[in-house]
């Protein structure tokens, strides 16, 4: 989760370690989810690993929205 330029928490993906900054620090407020699920599934499709880090109802969510099994990897905050 990163902040957006409202200062609002969203989801967001980093494809490099120099892009993990943004995720830094505590966000005590619900993320926004809009078009991520989306987008994991466009990176699972071409078998690219995917670590979601995320509150349990988002994991089910987009669990949800995937609808079959993936290699995934969680991290439950």
């Amino acid at each position: 989760v990163q902040w957006d330029k409202d200062w609002h928490a969203e989801y967001a993906i980093a494809e490099t370690e120099e892009e993990w900054h943004r995720f830094r620090g505590s966000k005590y407020m619900q993320p926004n989810v809009k078009d991520i699920f989306p987008k994991i599934k466009k990176l699972l499709d071409n078998n690219d690993k995917v670590l979601f880090v995320g509150v349990p109802c988002h994991v089910k969510g987009l669990l949800n929205f995937l609808g079959k099994n993936y290699k995934l990897y969680f991290v439950l905050y």
